[in-house]
């Protein structure tokens, strides 16, 4: 998953990796010209007969998560918001993004409602840079500065 978000960093992005929160992390953090993303990474093994599909309706395709991605998800994003808010007296937008490596995702009208992206991996960069303009240079950099020092101040 990080050399999937890696790549963004050539498109005038920064990423964080394992970005704790109370009692919590958030795999990935993306900040850059289209907008601010958490990632959450979701890794379950492939079944050894059948197809390799999440069907993101009902929690899955053919498993059930011990805790519901999306809500962590949301949850994140919401999180985020605030410790930006607090920590830069600014409010920005942030976009909740569940990954599946190795599965095929079939996008369903519960992603679109929940605001949620659902994802493969190798399709999230493109997403992010189909996004619209949503942030000044200013605002990517400090934005990607109060993580740094957040993440300091944990450690």
């Amino acid at each position: 998953m990080a050399e999937y978000l890696d790549a963004l960093r050539d498109e005038d992005c920064y990423v964080t990796h394992d970005l704790t929160g109370d009692k919590f992390n958030v795999d990935h953090v993306v900040i850059g010209p289209h907008g601010i993303f958490t990632v959450e990474t979701k890794t379950i093994s492939k079944p050894l007969k059948g197809s390799a599909k999440v069907l993101y309706d009902h929690g899955g395709g053919g498993f059930s998560p011990e805790r519901d991605p999306i809500a962590q998800s949301q949850h994140q994003a919401a999180w985020l918001r605030r410790l930006l808010r607090d920590g830069t007296g600014k409010t920005f937008q942030v976009k909740p993004v569940v990954v599946y490596p190795g599965w095929y995702v079939v996008q369903t009208s519960k992603d679109l409602k929940s605001g949620v992206w659902v994802l493969e991996p190798k399709i999230l960069g493109g997403r992010v840079k189909r996004e619209a303009l949503s942030l000044f240079k200013e605002d990517v950099r400090l934005v990607h500065h109060h993580l740094k020092l957040h993440m300091r101040a944990v450690a």
